[in-house]
């Protein structure tokens, strides 16, 4: 896995995480609770790893040679 993410990308991944995590802290567990959850776990990896499968699938990259 080459990584194929900028360090804006992954800090914009990692906020909108951070942002969708806190809007899931409700009390009732619902459908978009489990959707939205994982959406956040997704958005976190990607960011902590650097590697976006989609961007490597379209043969896009954020991320600078060198």
């Amino acid at each position: 896995m080459e990584p194929n993410m900028s360090f804006t990308d992954r800090l914009l991944r990692a906020a909108l995480a951070f942002y969708l995590l806190s809007s899931l802290l409700t009390p009732s567990l619902t459908w978009s609770w489990l959707v939205g959850g994982l959406l956040v776990l997704l958005l976190v990896w990607t960011s902590a790893v650097g590697f976006c499968p989609l961007y490597a699938w379209l043969g896009i990259s954020t991320r600078r040679p060198g």
